[in-house]
């Protein structure tokens, strides 16, 4: 049976489980108190494992079937690219190279206990990759956006052109994996990525070809989560 853990969890568990391992048959050689220092240092290993299974745990997602049921008749679903909880819905009118037209950014937030893996909301292809270097301000702040290091992939979609999924460092979160790369073609909830600790990830989206059905404040879950819909026409 496969472990649902992220590839890049697998270093760091093996590391924590060695030490803990090690310490088990360490901790009774010495004399106390030196004894309950050690002691002490082995409960903190333990718990730092149990961490880390919980932080790098990649479970399989499809999209809820309740979700898929309150779709209308012609509509197809948006996924969350993410686990965590909306702080907010933006409306982008202003004109660039990026967004030419109105999009709804909306903001997710994920403390360190949430699956940091990214999914693709739906099927396309990734057109570019776009890193930028920044600072490591508290993630659920909606200028996290603007200010901190992110990266950006643009899906192209024959119905959503200019549909993007960024991910943005945090306060704690000091590094980003994308393992999308241009070119690449995305099924619906395709692992696009992670992100290391506390983080924020936005989904942008063309606002007037698309019926939002979240709000702020939802909790939702990557490749699960139906977030909004659209029609083929």
């Amino acid at each position: 049976m496969k472990l649902p853990i992220y590839p890049a969890g697998w270093p760091w568990i093996i590391a924590s489980s060695c030490a803990t391992v090690v310490l088990i048959f360490l901790v009774f050689q010495f004399p106390y108190p030196a004894f309950l220092t050690f002691l002490a240092f082995l409960a903190f290993l333990a718990f730092l494992t149990f961490f880390l299974i919980i932080f790098f745990r990649d479970p399989e997602r499809r999209p809820d079937p309740q979700g898929l049921a309150r779709l209308k008749s012609g509509e197809y679903p948006i996924l969350s690219p993410a686990d965590g909880t909306i702080t907010d819905i933006t409306e982008i009118s202003d004109p660039s190279p990026l967004t030419p037209h109105p999009c709804l950014r909306i903001g997710i937030f994920l403390s360190p206990l949430n699956c940091h893996v990214q999914r693709s909301p739906l099927e396309g292809a990734v057109k570019n990759i776009t890193r930028k270097n920044g600072r490591f301000r508290p993630a659920y702040s909606p200028d996290a956006s603007e200010i901190n290091a992110s990266t950006t992939i643009e899906i192209t979609h024959h119905v959503l052109d200019n549909c993007r999924v960024r991910q943005i460092v945090g306060l704690l979160a000091r590094r980003i994996l994308t393992t999308a790369e241009p070119g690449d073609s995305l099924k619906l909830g395709e692992r696009l990525g992670m992100i290391l600790l506390g983080s924020r990830v936005e989904l942008e989206v063309p606002k007037n070809k698309i019926r939002l059905l979240t709000a702020k404040g939802a909790r939702i879950y990557a490749g699960q989560t139906i977030i909004a819909a659209y029609t083929s026409q």
